[in-house]
């Protein structure tokens, strides 16, 4: 497997994508050669961390939304939340929930824990100099 494709399962599995699918890798490859998304030396390390670490993503993610949004890792998962989107198989996961109760209160829970992810991964960044 090349490093984009291990690149593409990551990121469709850490956007709840659950099974592997080589055509969307194929797309996944093609969007980056397409868009030209240039991967730094020091990104190509942290990719490489996050393959044997994946639990870190959410909070390397969320680190660089903060600190660096425009860097070719949060580049490359918008593009496969973007692919993903156009998945029949994989729609549901962008869909407005039927159950509106209580969606107050999930929005809060949600964004309170997606908040505390980011100033987690923030730290990290700064404590491993991949700023």
């Amino acid at each position: 497997m090349t490093q984009l494709q291990t690149e593409a399962s990551l990121f469709a599995q850490y956007l709840g994508a659950e099974k592997k699918d080589t055509q969307l890798q194929e797309r996944y490859i093609s969007g980056i050669e397409l868009l030209n998304i240039k991967t730094s030396n020091k990104e190509l390390a942290i990719l490489n961390m996050l393959v044997k670490f994946p639990f870190l993503l959410p909070y390397i993610d969320g680190g660089f939304a903060l600190l660096k949004v425009e860097n070719s890792i949060r580049k490359k998962i918008g593009l496969m939340s973007a692919l993903l989107e156009t998945e029949p198989a994989f729609t549901a996961l962008f869909l407005v929930e039927k159950d509106l109760s209580f969606a107050a209160i999930r929005f809060l829970y949600r964004g309170s824990i997606a908040l505390l992810k980011s100033i987690i991964g923030a730290a990290l960044i700064y404590l491993l100099k991949w700023r």
